[in-house]
């Protein structure tokens, strides 16, 4: 009886030896893929952040960039008005004072055919006497 329950004995230690080691191996097991999970999502969530900031960071810079082609276009536009006004106004300047100079180059022309129509040259004689008078 005795060898028997020593066979017995022998044979349930080492089954439960081999047990504790395989529930040793599948705990390592577990811990080795649960620290492999956790790092991978470690890194997954690394990637997401950087991805995210990077993200953020182009919304930023394009804020940035419509702001300032905003800027530059209504520069542009402030620009360009107040340019036509003044070309405006000079144009209109210009028209009057080509309006004005071709009225009196025809009061001009009509007063020397006025001059040269007059036989008597009573109004050459006139203005010779008016300049004589001034530069006397």
């Amino acid at each position: 009886m005795k060898n028997q329950m020593a066979t017995v004995a022998d044979s349930v230690g080492s089954k439960v030896s081999r047990t504790v080691k395989a529930v040793e191996k599948s705990c390592i097991e577990a811990n080795r893929i649960f620290c492999d999970s956790v790092k991978s999502g470690k890194s997954e969530i690394q990637k997401a952040v950087t991805e995210q900031r990077k993200a953020i960071l182009k919304s930023w810079a394009n804020v940035l960039l419509f702001i300032l082609v905003g800027g530059i276009c209504s520069f542009l536009g402030i620009f360009g008005w107040n340019f036509f006004k003044i070309q405006d106004g000079f144009y209109k300047e210009l028209a009057e004072s080509k309006k004005l100079e071709s009225i009196q180059n025809e009061a001009v022309k009509k007063y020397k055919a006025e001059i040269i129509a007059d036989k008597k040259h009573k109004e050459i004689d006139r203005l010779i006497e008016n300049w004589n008078k001034k530069n006397k």
